[in-house]
């Protein structure tokens, strides 16, 4: 179980998903290589049973909603027609773990072995329902450790920034009034700072109209207090007379 939950989650690293769509599971499976093909319990078209004739695959094809193939030549994933999107995406899920877990090399992948096909089971679940240090692993791989880092300054300082807009609903002791007056001195350094903004690859903070961060699809909006402990500097261009002490 282990070992297909890490395949599961180390492709959807691979390929930076949170959590796969359908057209997510198509695309890994045709980037190993594999082409989807599907076909039918009653009547195919010419073209596709001279192919699972050839592939010595037509009787098997007519017991199972889904099965993977590969030889020298062919590479194929084979699923019913006229499947609801949730059954294509269940056993789409599932071929990808016999692709990824068994290694194939030749004939019909793991049709009737027990262990490959509760492997392959086991992968798919794990691929539908990542957990949240999966999630948490791509957010860093997609953008990076310091827009990550700054993110979670910015949700640490939410829960004090809401307290400090809360107003009790009596000032029946001293203690309370004492409290938010600690979580100000606290919190206000950071809030009376305007907010720039930042890149993951960049090492200087920027206004948004500024050519050097212009357009792009990066950007992160985070106090100047914080850019300064991520180690940024004011843009030359469009902060070129700021100093932040």
């Amino acid at each position: 179980m282990r070992r297909t939950k890490e395949l599961a989650y180390n492709i959807l690293a691979k390929h930076r998903i949170f959590t796969p769509t359908i057209e997510n599971v198509m695309d890994m499976i045709k980037k190993q290589g594999f082409h989807i093909q599907k076909y039918s319990h009653i009547e195919n078209t010419s073209q596709i049973e001279i192919l699972l004739r050839n592939l010595d695959v037509f009787e098997f094809s007519k017991t199972v909603p889904s099965f993977t193939f590969i030889d020298d030549k062919f590479k194929i994933v084979f699923m019913l027609e006229n499947l609801s999107e949730d059954e294509e995406y269940l056993l789409l899920c599932h071929e990808l773990g016999h692709i990824i877990c068994d290694n194939p090399s030749k004939g019909v992948v793991a049709s009737n072995h027990i262990v490959e096909e509760c492997d392959a089971a086991e992968f798919a679940h794990c691929l539908r329902n990542p957990g949240i240090l999966h999630k948490a692993a791509v957010f860093v791989k997609t953008y990076g450790i310091k827009l990550t880092a700054a993110l979670i300054l910015v949700l640490c300082m939410i829960p004090a920034a809401l307290l400090l807009n809360t107003k009790p609903s009596d000032q029946s002791t001293t203690a309370n009034i004492a409290n938010i007056t600690a979580v100000n001195n606290q919190v206000s350094e950071l809030e009376i700072h305007e907010y720039f903004y930042i890149t993951p690859k960049g090492n200087r903070y920027h206004l948004i109209d500024c050519i050097h961060v212009k357009d792009k699809d990066n950007l992160m909006m985070v106090p100047e207090k914080v850019a300064f402990k991520l180690g940024y500097t004011p843009c030359k261009n469009c902060l070129h007379n700021r100093s932040i002490e």
